[in-house]
């Protein structure tokens, strides 16, 4: 069987009891009808619990949970969301002095040698 191509997406999960959940799909289980998440944090349920008497408010958690395993059946909605391409690195520019060119605007500029500081240990 091959690979869901959505495995290592980002999700946000809503549950029954309106607690959002966001994490990076693990798993998806279709016998079992389980969809797991790693590295998840949960965001209480946010106000949703206004709009359904039979809510409960569930604050936010600073913890993040290594892995959660939902049952289908107690999602109530699931989101994910899009992957960002990675943006092309731009080049560096080079940190090295150009060499000098004549242009008759510019003046000549003399240079020293740069003197090398030793450590004393290296004395």
């Amino acid at each position: 069987m091959a690979q869901n191509p959505l495995i290592g997406s980002r999700i946000s999960l809503i549950s029954k009891k309106n607690i959002r959940y966001e994490g990076k799909l693990y798993s998806i289980n279709e016998q079992d009808a389980t969809v797991a998440l790693k590295n998840v944090k949960s965001y209480g349920t946010e106000g949703r619990e206004k709009s359904d008497s039979k809510a409960t408010f569930v604050p936010k958690q600073d913890a993040i949970h290594p892995y959660l395993v939902f049952r289908g059946s107690d999602i109530k909605d699931l989101h994910v969301h899009e992957q960002v391409a990675e943006p092309v690195q731009q080049q560096k520019q080079s940190t090295l002095p150009q060499q000098k060119r004549n242009t008759p605007n510019k003046k000549e500029e003399k240079t020293t040698p740069k003197k090398t500081l030793h450590h004393p240990q290296q004395m």
